[in-house]
């Protein structure tokens, strides 16, 4: 009898690669409904380290985000989600910042101001992609309306905008 080595995740916390590379999950996609249904304008999401919270948030982030709607399918297969999708599924840009590899409040402010440009301007060419440019205003207004959906009014934030 052959036994199955199972890939436990340890440290990994992007749902896309868990699934797709096969590692050991148990499916919790059933509390994206919940999720939606909470009437909370602010959900935080308090654990202690290594309880999920990076986990989920990916998941979260390919179960909305426009840009996975052609592999949603392979991403979401075997899960609950993919049988009971919500209408919310796969119909938003989504705007995802790291910050877990930031140490000290100088790092933020240098790689925050990196990490706010590069994604704000990836985040502007997949808008374009799906609206018409004339529609949406200039390119420096959809800077600025995607920084203020970060909902921060920091250094890092006026001297991009």
């Amino acid at each position: 009898m052959k036994t199955q080595k199972i890939k436990l995740p340890y440290g990994i916390s992007n749902f896309k690669r868990m699934i797709l590379d096969s590692y050991y999950y148990v499916d919790k996609t059933k509390y994206i409904e919940q999720f939606e249904a909470c009437s909370e304008p602010y959900i935080f999401f308090l654990r202690p380290r290594r309880f999920g919270k990076s986990l989920f948030i990916y998941q979260l982030r390919y179960y909305y985000g426009i840009e996975y709607k052609d592999i949603f399918n392979k991403i979401f297969g075997d899960c609950y989600i993919d049988q009971n999708p919500t209408s919310k599924a796969n119909k938003y840009h989504v705007l995802h910042f790291e910050f877990s590899r930031i140490d000290t409040i100088t790092d933020v402010s240098k790689a925050g101001e990196k990490n706010l440009k590069n994604k704000t301007d990836k985040a502007v060419a997949q808008v374009k992609e799906y609206l018409q440019f004339e529609e949406i205003g200039s390119l420096k207004n959809i800077k600025a309306y995607v920084l203020i959906f970060v909902g921060s009014e920091t250094k890092v934030i006026k001297e991009i905008a």
